[in-house]
């Protein structure tokens, strides 16, 4: 069995975390959206087990409301980083981060 990842957040960004997610080693990426169209909702996933989640929601405001109904319901949140990214060890990154290719993270990134 591969290793697998739920995706909360269904719009142009899912594209980018989903990417992230398979150069990560996630072989099967499940996308959870609360809007009406064929993506599960999060009530529909809300009693899984033992699979991770991140999330590819651009405002920061409803990311942190997601976050908290997420963490409340028992699910591990995961940040995905993309293997080619520099993490400088003085940068900290806090769990739900999605971090693209081509970058690097320094002392004055908190992410």
């Amino acid at each position: 069995m591969g290793k697998s990842i739920y995706i909360y957040g269904t719009s142009s960004q899912r594209l980018v975390s989903a990417d992230i997610a398979s150069s990560c080693g996630y072989d099967d990426i499940i996308f959870v959206d609360d809007e009406e169209n064929e993506y599960p909702s999060f009530d529909d996933i809300k009693r899984t087990n033992g699979i991770y989640m991140t999330f590819a929601i651009c405002s920061n405001a409803i990311r942190a409301k997601l976050y908290e109904k997420v963490q409340s319901n028992g699910f591990e949140i995961v940040s995905l980083i993309h293997p080619s990214v520099i993490i400088f060890p003085s940068a900290t990154i806090g769990k739900g981060t999605c971090d693209a290719k081509c970058s690097s993270k320094c002392k004055s990134c908190h992410m």
